[in-house]
């Protein structure tokens, strides 16, 4: 039996455009959590836009988006402010599991992604208007990607015990709320 490669639903840019409006409309009804997380996936889906059309560039998961951007922001005349607004964009992420931000400051950040999904778009129409077709030159070496799941990579092939940070093993003896023997 073969198998083939599953294509999206919708193409990436029209889901980003897609998700951006929700993102927005969840603001208005009041979940800033779905708010947060519908811009950060309007960010993900764009960069995957991005890195679909650049021949190297590999975007599986988490880490790589933070790589693309690095690297996008290097070979960008507007680098500074790409990297900025995709800070703000993975603050929106870890507000998904927090919930720690304002209606005010939520609405500013959405705003950011916002600029940052119009600068992802002026990088690919740059890039294109400069001859290069999307197949040229790689962006992502083997290196870059090996560097940005390294970290997990090592942490995964180490045994528990050699995770755990000194000194955190099992009980600390000089913990002065805790009597010799017995509970404190």
């Amino acid at each position: 039996m073969t198998t083939t490669a599953r294509t999206p639903i919708e193409p990436h840019n029209t889901h980003s455009e897609r998700l951006m409006r929700h993102a927005f409309e969840q603001l208005e009804k009041g979940d800033r959590i779905q708010a947060s997380e519908k811009a950060w996936g309007a960010v993900a889906h764009k960069i995957k836009v991005i890195a679909g059309e650049r021949e190297g560039l590999i975007y599986d998961e988490h880490a790589h988006a933070k790589v693309i951007i690095h690297r996008l922001s290097d070979e960008s005349p507007v680098g500074g402010h790409l990297w900025a607004n995709y800070a703000v964009a993975e603050g929106l992420h870890s507000n998904f599991y927090s919930d720690l931000e304002t209606y005010q400051t939520l609405k500013r950040s959405l705003q950011s992604v916002e600029r940052l999904l119009k600068m992802l778009d002026q990088e690919r129409e740059r890039w294109i208007e400069a001859g290069r077709p999307p197949s040229e030159p790689p962006m992502v070496s083997r290196r870059d990607r090996a560097d940005a799941t390294s970290a997990n990579e090592t942490r995964r092939r180490q045994p528990r015990q050699q995770r755990q940070a000194p000194g955190r093993r099992g009980r600390r003896p000089n913990n002065p709320l805790r009597r010799r023997g017995g509970r404190p």
